[in-house]
């Protein structure tokens, strides 16, 4: 081997040498900003975001049994492992017509609140990071709707899932209330 190649490689050896060392005295890269996680979903032909932290499970097709009911929304119930789970329309729950087909997707929500809540169309899963999570503008916003997710050049408002779960619950509390008033 020529000399200048052998002092080629032990100048190429010692930067690599160097370079290797001062990684390990340089402190760690900054903390990246921790994503959220987002199911975007179709209601009423518009698109919507549901927080994944607030679901438990997401199943399509599934057979809701109806039940006649004065609660505004209120598909029927279904059986999802081994527990009876009132299934309601999100699009109804939301101010849109009723359809005349019903929804083919429906998330659980926590275990605490277990509550089925249908919606017409499953487009994927979104992670965000906490700068791409807004107050949703005026233009998107309905009931249960405060904030709007940005991603992949559209923006889907964001359902608050408990605030709709709560929701239901008062309406369930008001109701034999109300049956005993007339």
């Amino acid at each position: 081997m020529s000399e200048d190649r052998r002092s080629s490689l032990q100048h190429a050896a010692a930067d690599l040498r160097r370079t290797f060392d001062q990684s390990f005295a340089e402190p760690p890269p900054g903390e990246v900003a921790p994503a959220e996680g987002f199911l975007a979903v179709q209601v009423g032909g518009d698109a919507y975001a549901l927080r994944l932290r607030e679901v438990v499970g997401l199943f399509k097709e599934r057979r809701v049994i109806p039940l006649p009911s004065p609660q505004p929304g209120l598909l029927g119930i279904a059986g999802f492992r081994g527990s009876v789970v009132p299934v309601y329309d999100l699009r109804s729950l939301l101010g849109y017509r009723q359809a005349e087909e019903s929804p083919r997707w429906l998330v659980l929500t926590s275990p605490s609140d277990l509550v089925g809540l249908a919606f017409d169309a499953f487009e994927g899963q979104v992670s965000a990071r906490r700068e791409d999570v807004a107050a949703a503008s005026h233009g998107v916003a309905r009931a249960y709707v405060s904030q709007a997710v940005r991603g992949s050049g559209l923006v889907r408002p964001i359902v608050d899932v408990a605030s709709v779960v709560e929701a239901i619950k008062s309406r369930a509390r008001e109701g034999p209330q109300r049956s005993a008033d007339r």
